[in-house]
C-alpha cells in the first residue's frame, strides 16, 4: 500500500502480510529510479520470506516464560536490516529490475528527508547502515554475476555447469523461480541417461 503518512518510511505488517511504503518515501527512491523503488520493496519482502519476525511473534505469545522475555531483550535489527538489504537487493535484481547498487546513497537520502537522528534506537547508526551496505552491494555484485552466467550456461546448454552455479546462489538465497531452473536442469541430465522411447511424459 501506497499511505500518505510520515512515519517509518516502509515497513512490512506481518499479522496481516501488508508492506505500506509512505509516500514521502517513495518519492525519494524515485529519484533514484525503479531499481531504488524496487529494492526498498524487495527489502521489505526480505523480511518476510526469512521470518524475522519469528522471534518477536515467540516472544510475544510466550511472555509468561523467562525464555520469552529474553528473547525480547536480544536485539537483531542488524542482522536482519543487513539481510534484507543483501538479498532484497538481489531479489529486485532477479524480479527484472536491475542491480541497484547506490544503497547507501537512499539511505542517507532517506535520513535526511525524515529528519531521523544519526544514532536510531534498536537499529544500526547510520554511519554503520550505510558501511553494510555498501558491503551488501559487493555481495549482490557477486550473486548477479553467478546468476547471469547460470542463466546464459543454460541457454546454451551447458545443463550441469548451470546447475552447480544455481546450487551456489541457493545456498544464500531461495526462490521458487530458482528452484524451477535448477529442476529444469535436473530434469533434463536425467533425459539424456534415459532411453528416449521410455519417456511418454514430459513435465
Amino acid at each position: 500500500f501506497l499511505k500518505d503518512e510520515v512515519a517509518n518510511v516502509a515497513y512490512i505488517d506481518y499479522d496481516v502480510n501488508e508492506i505500506t511504503f509512505e509516500l514521502k518515501a517513495y518519492n525519494v527512491a524515485k529519484k533514484h529510479g525503479d531499481k531504488a523503488v524496487a529494492f526498498l520493496l524487495g527489502h521489505e519482502l526480505t523480511h518476510y520470506y526469512e521470518k524475522h519476525s519469528w522471534k518477536s511473534a515467540f516472544a510475544k505469545s510466550n511472555s509468561d516464560l523467562k525464555l520469552g522475555k529474553d528473547l525480547s531483550e536480544l536485539q537483531d535489527k542488524v542482522a536482519y536490516e543487513t539481510e534484507a538489504d543483501y538479498l532484497g537487493g538481489f531479489l529486485a535484481y532477479t524480479a527484472g529490475f536491475g542491480f541497484y547498487k547506490d544503497i547507501g546513497k537512499i539511505i542517507g537520502d532517506l535520513y535526511k528527508e525524515y529528519d531521523f537522528e544519526p544514532e536510531l534506537n534498536d537499529y544500526p547508526s547510520l554511519s554503520d547502515r550505510i558501511e553494510l551496505s555498501n558491503r551488501s552491494v559487493k555481495k549482490i555484485e557477486s550473486l548477479v554475476d553467478v546468476f547471469d552466467a547460470a542463466n546464459l550456461l543454460m541457454a546454451i546448454g551447458k545443463d550441469e555447469a548451470a546447475y552447480k552455479y544455481y546450487e551456489y546462489i541457493l545456498r544464500d538465497f531461495q526462490s521458487r523461480e530458482l528452484y524451477n531452473n535448477i529442476g529444469v536442469l535436473a530434469t533434463r541430465n536425467t533425459m539424456a541417461l534415459m532411453d528416449k522411447d521410455s519417456l511418454k511424459f514430459k513435465y
